[in-house]
């Protein structure tokens, strides 16, 4: 006969775990699983059980082929909620199914007139015992957080410290604030330079865009059905670009070859001119004065130039000395002599 044989049977006999009246089992406290020597083994079976708080309020319903381990677990995440419980072991192996044993909880649920809370939104903290410590790491972070926000001595003499060396550094804040203002100057001086280099750069890059421009040769052309398309001739994919580039490069390279032609001609009237204008007295009017002055400028510079006009000074005095005696004392008083 099972533990509680009596008040599983009604008084005809027979097993009725269909309607098992949950106020008629003994209600047991929880050291009796866990420290009573004498009743271990004694809760190794299958069977439904129902757990309940200090105020023997109902608080978890369950069953399990081992209750005693069922309940030791439920202990270990509910210590205070489990304070005692009533167990219903089936009185055949047949009445021990899921199916039956989940039909004698629903009876109790019926007596007891509500859900308990352990099988309701609080079921997680009851059947896994990671849910509870994740529970309880999280109670530890609140109340660690709540110890933070309450002042100790500590942090006050270190809040009391940050302010008097923030009152002793209100002079180096002004200085801060000088710095600040001269470097938002040299900011704004270099974002000056900065742009009129840039703007410089866009009209030197416009100026040679227009440049490039004025070497292109744009053409009309009457397409096959008799509209005007604008030719360039460097452009592969412009409508008849066949028929444009065969047109047009030729002509292309004459003209390249005639600009070319035309800069030689310049380089050479250059040339000649220059060579004229170092040949003495070739010319008329004001160019040969102009070429004469630059000969004489030139001879000029010359490092010989003054030994010579010397040399023919004194060849010129000693030679009117030898005609004239007259002028030979002239010579002399202006020789000093």
């Amino acid at each position: 006969m099972s533990l509680d044989d009596a008040d599983n049977r009604q008084p005809g006999g027979s097993p009725a775990p269909d309607d098992v009246d949950i106020a008629s089992l003994p209600l047991r406290p929880f050291r009796e699983v866990y420290e009573d020597a004498e009743n271990l083994g004694k809760f190794d079976r299958t069977g439904a059980y129902a757990i309940f708080d200090a105020r023997r309020s109902m608080q978890y319903l369950g069953y399990s082929k081992n209750v005693r381990r069922k309940l030791l677990m439920h202990a270990s995440v509910q210590r205070g909620a489990c304070q005692y419980f009533k167990m219903y072991t089936p009185p055949s192996a047949d009445a021990s199914g899921p199916d039956e044993l989940e039909r004698v909880l629903k009876s109790w649920v019926l007596q007891n007139g509500r859900l308990p809370p352990g099988n309701g939104p609080d079921r997680l903290l009851w059947e896994v015992p990671l849910a509870r410590s994740s529970l309880d790491e999280q109670e530890r972070q609140e109340r660690v957080r709540e110890r933070a926000i309450v002042p100790t001595r500590r942090t006050r003499e270190r809040t009391e410290r940050a302010r008097s060396s923030y009152r002793g550094d209100e002079d180096d804040d002004l200085d801060l604030d000088e710095a600040l203002d001269q470097m938002g100057r040299m900011a704004k001086k270099v974002a000056a330079r900065t742009f009129r280099v840039l703007q410089s750069g866009t009209k030197r890059a416009a100026q040679m865009y227009d440049e490039l421009r004025a070497e292109y040769v744009e053409e009309t052309e009457q397409d096959r059905r008799g509209q005007s398309v604008v030719i360039d001739p460097l452009d592969p994919f412009a409508p008849a670009a066949s028929e444009a580039r065969r047109k047009q490069q030729p002509s292309s390279a004459q003209s390249r070859r005639t600009r070319s032609a035309e800069r030689q001609q310049r380089a050479d009237a250059s040339a000649s001119s220059d060579r004229r204008a170092r040949v003495p007295g070739y010319g008329d009017g004001d160019d040969d004065d102009y070429s004469l002055m630059n000969d004489w400028t030139r001879i000029t510079q010359q490092e010989w130039f003054p030994v010579a006009a010397l040399f023919g000074f004194v060849t010129l005095m000693a030679l009117l000395s030898l005609g004239d005696p007259g002028v030979s004392q002239v010579g002399q008083k202006t020789l000093g002599m």
